[in-house]
């Protein structure tokens, strides 16, 4: 079978094949990849995995949809395609698709039933969303609201469309907390029930990480992978590991058990709602509590695994809330409308809610020695949560393959750093497989390809001289810390000049930043992203002429800015700053914790890990950033970074790390590049080699 693919694949995507004679180009690499997700189908069952990478111009999307399709003409098998964003799913239904589609009616194939399967997880329920801006009334809760209402009626009604469209959602907030659940009446997403009016299985399903995750983590039937598929492709596979850690970890705020309790008021007897008023009021009393202890102490969590009065404090404040919440819940088990409640249903959900609470951090809670238990507290508005943290959130991804007797590729643009000449022994992307539990010997396919000539590219760095953006000591730890305005007016100038040569794309790493950035940049009228705005309309203002820039923190990933016609665009990427992600301190504890359990790993090592882990999170990121700006093999550009810490050619620092984020091809720009020192004066990054010494080179 591997022969026979690989025979017609050459004949899509050679010299003189199918694709050129359509009009395409002829990718070396796009065929390579194509070869390489052919040999996973087709691999030794003991060697389930493929990590192959596609950089930015090898036609991934294409180079998995041929084989992918070919495979199911030839075995009949089916395979899940499975993506982090809806996005891209519409991009291959209402593009790449058709093509394929084409070649198999061309070459006399039978043509596959692709269909689009999601599930209740991703579509927003509006009466959860409106409990919870009761709960917190801001402004950024009521533009969400307002979304969730209007989106579930004349939209698409799923919680990705606000992602993409206006980032993040309002702090607290997470999908599993607004998304439709068991108890969610019947009518209250009407694009969820069209979308379940859809009810074929397909050949080929297109799905997202979370629908294949959810089965991996309850091995419930939820696509039927055993009966029904054989193979599972992630694109955008650098996203797994945070998609494994929304279901492996969990937070639950007192002031939601609250609102759930006071629904209920008036659904029982008299005698009930006098149970509910009780605990209503034992709860915010406890709440409150426990937000003057997260703003006294000015800590964003406390474990409740360790041995210091702070531990015993918190441990106090939560053993109350668990006793006030086990009394509720026996109240409401007892009276009537409990009685005749059944498996599913907003009662069901609260008294599911209560048993949660009551269980953690339990001797008998099968979790407790997988994890952490603490106390957390939201960064801005300081709204305290219980947090349970697992000590490995990716493992389960791996029932896929062990359990589920499922070949798993893992396919993206950025699936770790830029190709090195040497991998060590132990292979390519290992962070990822650290991350998903991938084992040494269970990769079939480890490649990664990019275009060795596409899109030309110049680079502007900061002048290392220059102020750093941030008033803080520890460079890599940047949350919550204040711009220093010395960078800020020098990243504005970059930014102008940036401007003089066409339309700019500016990544900052926070809504704040951007905003501080527009402030500045007053005079030009940027198109500056703020909480709540959609990215696409300010994409289709930029389009449309209205402005020569675009400042935003949610443009690092998924937007190809393109003109109306799909020509080039953007001429400027301007990055801000390096992307550091924030630090996760429970995890670095928990880390320590196990390592101080096993002896095969010292504390000190597993902190260490740890660090690691956000730096290559931090690089994927920083890469991610960097391919917006060549999308196309007519393209060019400037990168311009503004952040002093980025090292030139000629300086190595404990930051060089972050140069492999730079696409190899373009490493000789990078060599090359330029200093921006001041509004209309640039220097070479290296020193000009003396007229005497340049005499003997050219002997």
């Amino acid at each position: 079978m591997s022969a026979t693919l690989h025979t017609e694949l050459r004949q899509i995507f050679g010299p003189d094949g199918w694709l050129v004679q359509r009009g395409g180009h002829h990718l070396p690499e796009q065929l390579q990849y194509a070869l390489s997700v052919a040999d996973w189908l087709t691999g030794d069952t003991e060697k389930p995995i493929g990590m192959i990478e596609g950089d930015t111009g090898t036609g991934k999307t294409l180079g998995y949809l041929f084989p992918v399709l070919l495979y199911w003409v030839h075995t009949g098998k089916r395979t899940v395609i499975a993506t982090h964003t809806i996005a891209l799913q519409n991009q291959i239904l209402t593009g790449d698709l058709a093509l394929v589609e084409s070649y198999l009616a061309d070459a006399g194939h039978p043509v596959p039933r692709v269909v689009q399967r999601l599930g209740m997880r991703h579509f927003v329920d509006p009466l959860r969303v409106a409990r919870l801006a009761d709960i917190n009334p801001t402004g950024d809760m009521a533009l969400f609201q307002d979304w969730a209402d209007e989106s579930a009626v004349n939209g698409s009604g799923l919680i990705d469309e606000w992602l993409e469209q206006f980032g993040p959602m309002p702090e607290g907030l997470s999908s599993d907390r607004v998304c439709i659940n068991p108890g969610s009446p019947s009518n209250a997403n009407p694009a969820y029930q069209a979308h379940k009016r859809i009810g074929d299985i397909g050949d080929i399903v297109l799905t997202s990480h979370m629908m294949v995750l959810l089965e991996a983590r309850t091995t419930q039937p939820i696509l039927n992978l055993p009966e029904q598929f054989t193979a599972v492709l992630f694109d955008e596979a650098d996203q797994l590991p945070a998609s494994a850690e929304t279901l492996s970890n969990r937070r639950v705020q007192p002031r939601e058990i609250i609102r759930e309790l006071q629904t209920l008021i008036g659904q029982g007897s008299a005698q009930l709602d006098r149970h509910l008023l009780q605990a209503t009021q034992t709860l915010s009393s406890i709440d409150q509590r426990i937000q003057a202890m997260g703003e006294d102490q000015r800590v964003t969590e406390v474990s409740l695994d360790g041995d210091t009065a702070l531990t015993h404090t918190a441990s106090e404040l939560v053993a109350e809330l668990q006793r006030e919440c086990a009394r509720i819940h026996g109240a409401l088990r007892r009276s009537a409308l409990g009685r005749a409640a059944t498996g599913q249903g907003h009662l069901h959900d609260v008294c599911e809610l209560l048993q949660w609470v009551d269980n953690f951090n339990a001797e008998s809670n099968a979790q407790a020695g997988f994890g952490i238990h603490a106390l957390a507290w939201s960064p801005v508005r300081r709204i305290p949560s219980l947090a349970f943290q697992h000590a490995n959130p990716g493992m389960f991804v791996s029932t896929l393959w062990r359990h589920l007797h499922q070949r798993v590729c893992l396919t993206s643009a950025t699936l770790g750093a830029t190709a090195q000449d040497a991998p060590d022994e132990s292979g390519l992307f290992v962070p990822l497989k650290a991350a998903l539990a991938i084992g040494k010997t269970a990769t079939a396919v480890e490649r990664q390809y990019a275009p060795a000539a596409f899109g030309e590219l110049a680079v502007v760095l900061a002048d290392s001289d220059q102020p750093r953006p941030i008033l803080a000591l520890d460079a890599e730890h940047e949350a919550g810390t204040q711009l220093n305005p010395a960078w800020l007016s020098y990243a504005v100038a970059m930014i102008r000049e940036a401007v003089q040569t066409g339309p700019t794309l500016v990544l900052t790493t926070s809504y704040a930043e951007a905003k501080a950035l527009g402030r500045n940049l007053n005079a030009i009228q940027p198109l500056v992203h703020t909480p709540g705005t959609d990215l696409t309309t300010l994409i289709r203002r930029l389009q449309g002429g209205e402005s020569q820039v675009l400042v935003s923190p949610a443009a690092w990933q998924g937007t190809s800015i393109r003109g109306e016609s799909g020509e080039q665009l953007i001429c400027n990427v301007v990055i801000t700053r390096i992307p550091f992600q924030p630090p996760n301190p429970t995890r670095e504890r928990l880390a320590m914790a196990l390592a101080d359990a096993d002896d095969w790993l010292t504390p000190a090592k597993a902190q260490m890990y740890e660090i690691q882990k956000v730096r290559h999170q931090t690089l994927i990121k920083l890469r991610q950033g960097i391919g917006r700006l060549i999308r196309s093999k007519e393209d060019t550009g400037t990168l311009w970074i503004a952040d002093p810490r980025f090292p030139s050619a000629s300086q190595r620092t404990k930051h060089s790390f972050f140069v492999r984020a730079i696409p190899r091809r373009f490493y000789p720009a990078y060599d090359q590049a330029h200093l921006f020192v001041r509004r209309g004066h640039l220097k070479p990054a290296r020193a000009p080699i003396p007229e005497s010494i340049q005499e003997f080179i050219n002997l």
